[in-house]
């Protein structure tokens, strides 16, 4: 009977590192995709490239077109980008770059930039004036939600765990050139709270995968750079200083991808999460890091045996 349980401790160990392993190498192989001048910022297309610099890829070869704000889907097929001149406002595509199409029900509402897939991909939440518009990917079904306080709202981003959005809140009335604030909300419309205020403000906010902490950038003290806080809104402090700015996470939450201004142009980058470890790796604008662990396995925190994702999110949270 001893043998038996040996046998079995020894192969979940086994099973357990090996898994740890293929998810770093996944880690590895994921993608960032940008959008990228290919005349001028006046023609631009939708790319993608590996974190270390290689394997740069054009998706969509569209001349005298601008196609911007590239977002991935948690499942990693589908890309969902912006195209001008606007027949529609969100298009998507495959992961290759084919396939290209509307996306059904959307509308010409939202003049303002950022949208975000919910967790489980099967909704897109887009920006507007005093409100926000929940859009199911398959059906086109719309569902609208107000904001408690009348404003613009930019730049989503949904909590890992589905329920909150943090986005760039400004009022209907700020004088030009107010930055504007971060907020968060519940995605059912309750819970509005700002996690920021003048003079420090804030814009792009990025959720680490584990949920537990804000990316954004802000023009503090009059250094634009990217910064980091806790999800309450605590915590705050500078990562960089060099104007970067629309931080996104690489999948094990140890990296974040940026981008920045340098010499008349704009440039993708790389980082560590603490802000050191900077790498440029190509002209371009709007990063947005593929995720590459697929949630194959439940988390059961009360099971005797854990599951491998519940490994691995113990890990990241632990960090």
């Amino acid at each position: 009977m001893r043998s038996i349980i040996l046998i079995l401790i020894v192969m979940i160990c086994f099973s357990i590192g090996n898994s740890a392993w293929n998810f770093s190498a996944q880690g590895w192989a994921s993608r960032i995709a940008f959008e990228a001048p290919i005349e001028d910022w006046l023609d631009t297309d939708i790319c993608t490239i590996r974190p270390d610099g290689t394997q740069l890829r054009n998706l969509t070869r569209t001349p005298d077109l601008i196609e911007t704000l590239p977002v991935w889907s948690p499942d990693r097929t589908t890309i969902a980008f912006k195209k001008w001149p606007p027949e529609k406002w969100i298009f998507l595509m495959d992961s290759d770059g084919r396939n290209v199409r509307d996306m059904e029900g959307v509308d010409h509402e939202f003049p303002y930039d950022g949208y975000a897939w919910s967790p489980d991909g099967s909704r897109i939440i887009s920006s507007a004036a005093w409100h926000f518009s929940l859009y199911n990917v398959h059906t086109g079904e719309k569902e609208i939600v107000w904001i408690p306080e009348e404003c613009f709202t930019r730049n989503f981003a949904w909590s890992p765990d589905g329920r909150t959005l943090a986005f760039e809140w400004e009022p209907i009335n700020a004088p030009v050139g107010i930055m504007p604030d971060i907020a968060v909300i519940n995605v059912d419309g309750t819970g509005f709270r700002k996690l920021t205020k003048p003079p420090d403000s804030g814009r792009y906010p990025a959720w680490s995968p584990n949920g537990r902490q804000i990316a954004f950038s802000s023009e503090r003290n009059h250094r634009g750079g990217i910064f980091l806080m806790n999800a309450d809104g605590s915590n705050v402090r500078r990562l960089t200083d060099g104007g970067e700015e629309r931080p996104s996470w690489s999948p094990d939450g140890q990296k974040i991808a940026f981008h920045v201004e340098r010499e008349d142009s704009m440039f993708i980058g790389v980082m560590r999460k603490n802000g050191r470890g900077m790498k440029l790796l190509t002209e371009g604008r709007d990063p947005s890091w593929q995720s590459t662990f697929q949630h194959l396995l439940p988390v059961e925190p009360t099971a005797k045996l854990t599951t491998m994702w519940g490994y691995v999110k113990s890990v990241g949270d632990a960090r």
